[in-house]
This record gives structure tokens, sequence and C-alpha cells, in this order.
């Protein structure tokens, strides 16, 4: 059972391995791998149906993470992304094809971890304890160039994500690393953005609302 604690937002993550799957191939992969690219990185964490079939099917979940987004994340903001699934490099290859969707499926454009006990999820909190040997909470995370943790979300298996959010999240981050500046609410690519000082905030402030 994962008994180590959980990194923190700041945290540097450690060099985590684990057993991942891209197409037909199966190998290792060492977040360490990222590490040296100088790339952010996100990790979709994602409970396999098999724990919880009244879950959507894990598989069709990590297609929504598409090619064209996955492309846009790295050539727009220097991002990779890695799925993680609660199931064994077996198991996964046994749900494509019984799900029909074994096609779409292994034209991820991202690899896959599995992960079915927890040893990799854990150290992101992303592991809930139960007596039929615990599964995956659905979550993300953020990873920066320097392999520090900027962003968590974790959220109940029953409970989906918004992909464009993620996406926005990540143009967030990006920009406030290059500018230094603040995303203010409800900030999406393109908005204005606050200059972390007494004069650039009123400025902000004066042309959004005048005041």
């Amino acid at each position: 059972m994962p008994g180590q604690e959980a990194v923190c937002i700041g945290d540097c993550v450690p060099d985590l391995a684990g057993t991942a799957i891209l197409g037909d191939d199966v190998g290792d992969l060492n977040l360490q791998a990222y590490k040296s690219t100088n790339h952010y990185l996100v990790v979709i964490f994602v409970p396999s149906t098999k724990r919880s079939p009244r879950q959507p099917s894990c598989f069709a979940e990590l297609a929504q993470m598409g090619e064209e987004m996955v492309k846009e994340l790295h050539e727009k903001f220097k991002t990779y992304v890695v799925g993680v699934v609660d199931a064994t490099p077996e198991q996964v290859g046994a749900w494509m094809a019984e799900e029909g969707v074994e096609g779409k499926s292994r034209c991820l454009s991202y690899p896959v971890i599995c992960d079915p006990c927890g040893e990799f999820s854990s150290v992101f909190g992303m592991w809930q304890r139960g007596s039929s040997g615990g599964g995956l909470f659905r979550g993300h995370v953020i990873v920066n160039e320097t392999g520090r943790l900027r962003h968590v979300t974790i959220n109940h298996p029953e409970i989906s994500r918004n992909q464009h959010e993620l996406f926005r999240l990540v143009a967030a981050f990006k920009h406030t690393d290059v500018h230094g500046e603040v995303c203010p609410a409800e900030w999406k690519p393109g908005d204005a953005t606050i200059i972390p000082d007494a004069v650039g905030s009123q400025e902000f402030f004066r042309k959004k609302w005048g005041t």
C-alpha cells in the first residue's frame, strides 16, 4: 500500500518512474527525461472503469486530450502530456479491445503510465485507499520546467475534468513565468493581466472598472 508523503506546491517532484504504453510500445518512463527538456509537464490521472463501473471509460477521457490539443500545448507552451491509469498494461490492452475503441486509444499522442498499486500516483496525493486495494482519484498536476509542482487538482473519481480549463491553467502559468504578471479571475489567453505593484495594479482596475 502506498504510504509516502505527497509533494506540495513548490516542491521539486522526485524522479518517478513507471511502466508506460504509447501505441503498441510498452516500456519504462522516468519523469527525469522531461526535466532535461526545459519543458512543462501535465500529468492527468484517470481512474479505470474496472475499479468503478459507474464511471465513464477511462480511455474515452484520455482520448479527450486530443492530438491537436497535445500538439498545441507542446508548440505554444513547451508542455508535454503524460496520462496515468490504475491498471496493468495487460488490462489496458484488454479494455481497449473489448470496449471497441482500440484504434482511437492507440492513437494517443502521449504515453500512459500503468500504476495499478499507486506507487507513482500516491506521490501526488492521487491514490485513494480502500479495502479492495484502493484506486485513483481523478485529477491532474502541472510541473514546471525546473521540475517543481505548480498546480494540483484532485476530484472524486465520478467528477471529470474540463480539458479547456487545464489548457487555460498552463497558459496562465507560462504567462506569469515569462512576464512576471498576475492573471486575474476569469483570465484567458489574450486578456489583460496585472502588473504586481501599486501603480500597475491601479492601472488595471482603472481600465477594467473605471476606478
